[in-house]
C-alpha cells in the first residue's frame, strides 16, 4: 500500500500485507538485514540493474528482489530512467 500511495505523493506507514510490496519475509528466508546493507553497499558504487545485483551478490535471488521492493517502499533507494536501483 506504501508504494502505491507514495505514487501519488502521500504517505502511509500501514501495509496491507496482500501484494509483494508488502509482503515481509519471514522466518526461513535470508538474513533480510544482511542482504539489505550488501544492497544498499553496492549501490552506493552506483545505480545497478536488479539481475547485476543478483549476480555479484551471494544470496538466494528470491530474497535480493524481496529486500529491493522493501526498500523501495521505504524510500530507502529508487528507480532511475533507465530503470536501475539507486540509493537516495
Amino acid at each position: 500500500m506504501r508504494q502505491l500511495v507514495a505514487y501519488f505523493g502521500e504517505t502511509s506507514e500501514e501495509d496491507c500485507g496482500l501484494c509483494t510490496n508488502c509482503r515481509r519475509p519471514t522466518q526461513g528466508h535470508g538474513d533480510v538485514t544482511t542482504i539489505k546493507q550488501a544492497v544498499i553497499k553496492e549501490l552506493k558504487e552506483g545505480p545497478s540493474d536488479s539481475r547485476a545485483l543478483c549476480e555479484k551478490l551471494n544470496f538466494d535471488e528470491a530474497d535480493i528482489l524481496q529486500v529491493l521492493r522493501i526498500l523501495l517502499a521505504d524510500g530507502r533507494i529508487s528507480l532511475n530512467q533507465l530503470n536501475q536501483f539507486q540509493t537516495e
